[in-house]
């Protein structure tokens, strides 16, 4: 358990603590809370997994081969939860989980650069689909060492501003994407990222980078990544920006749609609407 004061939100109490080995979390949490009896995680089901410890040359060729599903969560392959076992066992976690009443409510997520950069690289390459979030522009060659990347930060159940029937058109009727069923705007993903900055501080980290995206609630919703707004308030500052427009947002789906009018509400141009901003926070 982590030194730090729970957060109180209202008359619930939220404690935020490293993930260990005991409850390992490959997963996001579109779905709502995760109840710490769950199973969190598969048994490896890749024979080619090497065993425990795994050197620096078999992290490498894992990243390089797995780089889709180093980006995206998945609770039904055995390799994410055996590469977060790897980083808890080389720096004494990669995320810290939020808990309520025995469950999980809200995560932060992160990894050391040079692994984010591997990631990278193999998509760069032409390998495995575009990254949703990447770690593109988070850090130059010399900050690798010594420097933190945010893969993402998420609470149960966020909020896209959908109503159920734009949710349900979307084809995302699992996830509780209206307001009334977000889980939210409470403090948590603050708090998670607050708390980064001392684990950070303490286990020698020298700087922690983000990728932020545009401060729209379906942004928030959808990518669990954190917009600007969200990392200015933990203090990061804004160091650079990135343009980076996917093929999909062309379309009309209820979700580009929606996207759109969020964006026609805040006045944004479509230049705004997908220019990502790289956050740093210097230890």
């Amino acid at each position: 358990m982590l030194a730090y004061d729970p957060a109180q939100k209202g008359e619930k109490m939220i404690e935020i603590r490293a993930m260990d080995e005991d409850f390992l979390l490959p997963r996001c949490l579109h779905h709502g809370p995760i109840e710490a009896a769950a199973p969190a995680a598969s048994t490896p089901e890749e024979a080619d997994l090497p065993p425990h410890p795994w050197s620096d040359e078999a992290i490498r060729d894992l990243v390089a081969r797995r780089a889709n599903r180093f980006v995206l969560c998945d609770a039904g392959v055995g390799w994410p939860a055996e590469f977060m076992r790897e980083m808890i066992r080389r720096h004494g976690t990669c995320a810290l989980l939020a808990w309520e009443a025995g469950k999980v409510v809200g995560f932060v997520r992160f990894y050391p650069m040079t692994v984010a950069r591997l990631a990278m690289q193999r998509w760069k390459e032409g390998e495995g689909p575009e990254p949703i979030l990447d770690p593109r522009l988070a850090c130059k060659p010399e900050e690798d060492e010594g420097t933190l990347w945010v893969h993402c930060v998420m609470t149960s159940r966020p909020y896209t501003g959908a109503t159920r029937e734009v949710a349900l058109a979307s084809g995302g009727g699992e996830y509780s994407r209206a307001a009334e069923e977000a889980g939210g705007r409470k403090g948590v993903g603050l708090a998670l990222a607050e708390t980064l900055v001392p684990w950070a501080r303490e286990h020698g980290w020298r700087r922690i980078i983000k990728v932020a995206h545009p401060d729209l609630d379906w942004f928030y919703g959808i990518w669990g990544g954190g917009g600007k707004e969200f990392w200015q308030k933990a203090g990061f500052e804004v160091v650079g920006t990135i343009h980076a427009r996917p093929k999909w947002a062309d379309g009309d789906t209820a979700d580009t749609l929606l996207l759109r009018a969020q964006a026609a509400e805040k006045g944004m141009t479509q230049e705004e609407i997908w220019t990502f901003y790289r956050v740093a926070y210097e230890l």
